[in-house]
């Protein structure tokens, strides 16, 4: 078969000149790294690459590889335009010649394409590990590329440990096994394995960008691969300051590395922060050991104080916040004795710290440096500010001003300091009008709220001026978001990308956000953010939109009450479609939540009948789950919607049929199936969304299924994910509150009582168990029982409630005793809530639905209780997890 080849590109380029050839290729365009990618990758400019990487005629691995590829796909096509491209029978002899000196043979070459031609990352990244040999850098460098879809947390596991394993730092170059050829040695196999600090320090930034993406917590395996490298570096003769110079800009990378990289990361309900700050911390503590510490740089503070600006306060910082005054500014007061016998040190936070820290190891502050210290809770002339909680892109430079109106507990004290510029006659720029945006469009804090000031984007109230007049009162008032927007553009400020994504979430009309975007200043309209006006968006100019503009529009069209709203319903779903590509998917929970927070609605106001609603709420779901997985985040609104629309149900039911006896789901069944419009569901981009027929019924129990299979797979995934984790100092609590199944008590609770109104009472019981022993391990008790409190379980009290007013009474007493011995089992006895408890419980619901369906649960419960506890329940819930895993892994298998 090579033989055939080799004399087709012969006879063919045998007769080609050689001036068909590209004269000249930029040497841009002749990097590896960019040519493999663009080579692999289907698109608009796919010939072009191809005609590239034909026209080259290096000798490196990834050229030849290409070039290769391309041989073997034009073999039965000798009239191909490319043919006269590639090299001659001549200079492919060369070539390979040369890559034989170097040490491969053709067998080690097929091995390799083997690994790119894979059908996704995925794939190539099972190849690539699957011969437990070294592979060249290049592979690897590929697979963690920016634009990776490498998704899978257990493959990401391992390529951390592959790079530990042949990346461990005892020599810079390692020459492996020798194979003589010709009386050479394996010179590029060499070479694959040489890892200088540059490399290196690359490699770290990609396995970091692609935990964030990924597992945000394989950070701490990262960290952990760094420290080996780092101990384990020699001298190799040289000079020991070379050594202590290359150490040092390994760990100012690595630090770096292990940050926030994009707006992306600042949504995710499961913050990193905790594993980030692990990750530097381990690093700083391996560092530390050395005979001569290693230096942090600038840059290296810099990361350190941006990360732990992200974490949760930690107690003093807690009792700091609780002293300052209710005014502004917002002085400490002491609330013991013991405070004024405290020095003003004693009180700042752990970001202030850090940047003392890098003021004494020899780095001046700038503004940014001025900037982190106002958000940490501390001005440059040293009076407090209001410490904020904050995750900031890597790449956002923030100014001591716009620090200032953040660090506010409200939009009046903001309003104050955006008046009050640091220099006389300062005007404020798109940055400083950017934070006042934010803080006029924060909602109010409820006042029975944990949250102190700072902690999450709400607004806290103050007492503000006692001695004012009415008219001094209105004449101080901070003025409304489409004034402050008017009194930009009269002063002349652009309105810049970020402003305009700002406006965008705060707008309460689709008329308006279409007005922002019609007035957008000439720097945003460059990004094509006018094509959303259009009816007929192109797809080029979607994804030359910054992924902030978008979201904020999509979440526009599907989140404001709109006429008509299921027009703006299909509109954000046809965007979603139309920009996404494999390397986006990531962004399409964050894209469809408001999709989903729309469909919650009275079904009404949506202008669809139930079967349309709820089938077009299934597609979604399937879709997700096929494209990228469904996260927690998604999961819980995906119960959030399915249990409001059966309360809006409930409340439609007319009270003849209410007091039919039976299930709940048989008394929907005879509702209206179809949408009255007729509508298509490829006109909303879905497959099947309104074009299946079938009751309501199955329906109902066909999204039942979807959210009980859904449980299990974040319930796997998380012990998945745990088992690969190094170990780390990350308080168990903390650990808690990052992990990615239901554990937390606002996804539990969102989950039992979806579970409630869809009839899944047995599998209300097996979640409580689940959850009651995850939370009754000893050291999480231990650290429940050390923060204080009057109630010491808030994450069991509530999901026990729930359990006995809902589902204990449609169950056999056998599985409710069962539920409560777990309880006991556990030692958590005294939070069985008594039967006085579980009533007033019901009747504190704002949602009348609640005790509505008590109502219902209670007329007829021996009718219902008989059909849907037939099946008897297992003896551990673990193992019905695990057998319905099985089944779907067996039918992903059967269909290919």
């Amino acid at each position: 078969m090579r033989n055939r080849a080799r004399s087709h590109v012969r006879r063919s380029n045998s007769t080609t000149p050689k001036t068909d050839r590209p004269a000249f290729i930029p040497e841009s365009l002749t990097d590896p790294s960019l040519l493999l990618k663009h080579f692999l990758e289907e698109g608009k400019n796919e010939s072009f690459w191809k005609r590239v990487v034909a026209s080259s005629r290096a000798t490196r691995l990834p050229i030849v590889l290409m070039q290769l590829k391309l041989r073997r796909d034009l073999l039965t096509d000798w009239n191909h335009p490319l043919l006269k491209y590639l090299p001659t029978e001549a200079e492919w002899n060369r070539t390979m010649d040369r890559i034989r000196y170097n040490g491969y043979s053709e067998e080690d070459l097929d091995g390799l394409l083997h690994i790119l031609t894979a059908t996704d990352d995925n794939e190539r990244c099972r190849r690539f590990l699957r011969p437990n040999t070294h592979q060249p850098i290049f592979l690897l460098n590929f697979l963690l590329r920016r634009k990776s879809t490498l998704s899978e947390t257990q493959l990401l596991a391992k390529l951390i440990d592959y790079c530990g394993t042949w990346y461990h730092g005892r020599k810079v170059w390692e020459k492996g096994e020798t194979k003589p050829y010709q009386g050479t040695q394996k010179r590029a196999q060499m070479a694959m394995l040489s890892m200088d600090v540059a490399n290196f320090n690359r490699l770290v930034s990609l396995l970091s960008h692609r935990c964030l993406w990924t597992e945000p917590r394989l950070i701490v395996n990262v960290s952990a691969f760094v420290a080996q490298f780092l101990t384990n570096m020699t001298d190799d003769g040289r000079h020991p300051d070379e050594l202590y110079g290359r150490r040092c800009s390994i760990l100012n990378a690595s630090l770096q590395s292990f940050r926030l990289t994009t707006r992306r990361h600042t949504h995710q309900v499961e913050a990193p922060n905790p594993y980030l700050w692990e990750a530097q911390r381990h690093l700083l503590s391996a560092s530390a050991e050395f005979d001569k510490p290693l230096a942090v740089e600038k840059e290296g503070f810099r990361a350190i104080r941006e990360v732990l600006a992200g974490l949760p306060k930690n107690a003093p910082e807690i009792q700091s916040s609780l002293r300052h005054a209710p005014t502004w500014p917002p002085y400490l007061l002491p609330s013991t004795g013991l405070d004024e016998t405290k020095e003003v040190e004693e009180s700042w936070s752990r970001v202030v710290q850090a940047g003392v820290l890098m003021q004494e190891a020899g780095n001046a502050k700038e503004d940014q440096d001025e900037a982190l210290d106002i958000l940490g809770g501390l001005a440059p002339d040293g009076t407090p500010t209001i410490q904020q909680r904050v995750t900031l892109k890597r790449d956002r430079q923030l100014g001591s001003w716009e620090a200032r109106i953040l660090a506010t507990r409200n939009a009046h004290e903001a309003w104050k300091v955006f008046q009050d510029p640091p220099e006389p006659g300062r005007e404020a720029g798109p940055a400083e009008y950017a934070a006042m945006f934010e803080k006029l469009t924060m909602r109010e804090a409820e006042p029975e709220t944990d949250a102190l000031p700072g902690d999450k984007r709400l607004s806290f109230p103050t007492k503000g001026e006692l001695n004012l007049t009415d008219l001094e009162k209105v004449r101080i008032q901070p003025p409304s978001v489409t004034a402050l927007c008017q009194q930009m553009r009269l002063a002349r400020v652009p309105v810049d990308k970020r402003c305009l994504q700002l406006l965008i979430e705060s707008a309460t009309s689709i008329n308006l956000v279409h007005e922002y975007l019609q007035e957008s200043d000439e720097d945003v309209a460059d990004c094509n953010v006018r094509c959303l006006l259009s009816s007929n968006p192109n797809k080029q100019q979607l994804q030359q939109i910054p992924m902030g503009l978008f979201a904020a529009y999509v979440h526009a069209c599907a989140g404001l009450k709109n006429h008509p709203r299921k027009r703006y319903l299909r509109k954000a779903i046809h965007l979603i479609h139309l920009r996404m590509n494999k390397a986006e998917v990531h962004w399409l929970p964050y894209l469809y939540r408001p999709v989903l927070k729309a469909l919650a609605q009275h079904r009404k106001g949506l202008g669809m009948t139930l079967s349309y609603k709820l089938q077009f709420l299934l597609d979604i779901i399937s879709q997700l789950d096929a494209d990228h997985g469904v996260p927690l985040s998604m999961f819980t609104q995906f119960a959030i919607c399915l249990r409001r629309t059966v309360a809006y149900e409930i409340k439609d039911l007319p009270a003849k049929r209410m007091g039919k006896p039976g299930p709940l789901l048989y008394k929907l069944n005879s509702l209206p199936k179809y949408d009255s419009e007729g509508s298509s569901g490829t006109e909303i981009g879905l497959g099947k969304a309104a074009s299946l027929s079938g009751s309501h019924r199955a329906l109902f129990s066909e999204a039942g299924g979807w959210l009980k299979r859904l449980f299990t797979t974040l319930v796997e995934s998380e012990k998945e994910s745990q088992s690969l984790l190094e170990t780390h100092q990350v308080s168990i609590l903390e650990q808690m509150r990052t992990r990615r199944d239901p554990v937390r008590v606002e996804h539990a609770r969102q989950y039992l009582l979806a579970l409630a109104y869809l009839g899944e009472f047995a599998e209300m019981a097996r979640a409580l168990k689940w959850l009651i022993a995850e939370w009754a391990q000893p050291d999480v008790i231990a650290a429940l029982e050390g923060r204080g409190g009057d109630d010491l379980f808030p994450e069991l009290s509530e999901p026990l409630h729930i359990f006995r007013l809902f589902a204990e009474p449609m169950l056999s007493p056998e599985v409710g005793i069962s539920v409560q011995k777990a309880v006991e089992k556990a030692n958590l006895a005294t939070i069985w809530p008594d039967d006085d408890s579980v009533q007033a419980y019901g009747k504190g619901h704002n949602d009348e639905s609640v005790m509505m369906l008590v109502r219902v649960l209670r007329e007829a419960p021996q009718a219902a209780s008989a059909e849907l506890d037939s099946v008897q329940e297992p003896a551990e819930a673990i193992d019905d997890w695990e057998l319905a895993a099985r089944r779907r892994a067996t039918v992903k298998a059967v269909n290919g």
